[in-house]
């Protein structure tokens, strides 16, 4: 479901570093992928949770570290949502949320790898709209996706069931 039904007509933002700094007067989330630079497969030294491993350098993100940091704007941040790929390593995988979490206290709601999948979809958009009834005075409604799965389809028609989507 695009952001823009979900969330009354509320346009998606993205950052980069042609953005100019603002200050964000309103209640949002951050969706933020991790790049790193450095990625080793051999043993590295970790200091703690919000460090990258010895030899790695974030990349890519810090504008939004920046934009977050910018007149406070973090206070007004709902919840992270980070992307990343463990083919680079567990403590490499959805760093960047994990940092901000951290650095700013903004609450972690979920992660994904790579582009993610419909589940991991519903399940943000689900967590996302929750939040956002209770910290805002706008109320949203969820919507879950149909989970196309042929399978699960005929078990539904024959018992008359609804198989997909529900455990959210």
């Amino acid at each position: 479901m695009e952001m823009a039904k979900l969330f009354n007509n509320i346009q998606p933002h993205e950052i980069t570093d042609q953005s100019d700094l603002v200050i964000i007067p309103h209640k949002y989330f951050v969706f933020v992928p991790t790049y790193v630079r450095g990625v080793q497969f051999d043993a590295y030294h970790r200091v703690d949770d919000s460090s990258l491993p010895e030899n790695i350098e974030e990349m890519d993100t810090l504008t939004m570290n920046d934009e977050l940091g910018y007149h406070h704007n973090y206070k007004n941040c709902l919840g992270l949502i980070g992307s990343g790929n463990r083919n680079f390593g567990v403590d490499c995988y959805c760093w960047t949320a994990r940092h901000y979490h951290h650095k700013y206290g903004i609450p972690l709601i979920a992660d994904y790898e790579i582009r993610g999948n419909l589940q991991e979809e519903n399940i943000i958009n689900h967590r996302m709209v929750k939040i956002w009834n209770r910290k805002t005075n706008y109320h949203v409604t969820f919507h879950p996706y149909k989970m196309i799965n042929s399978r699960l389809a005929a078990l539904e028609k024959k018992y008359g069931k609804d198989l997909q989507g529900k455990d959210i």
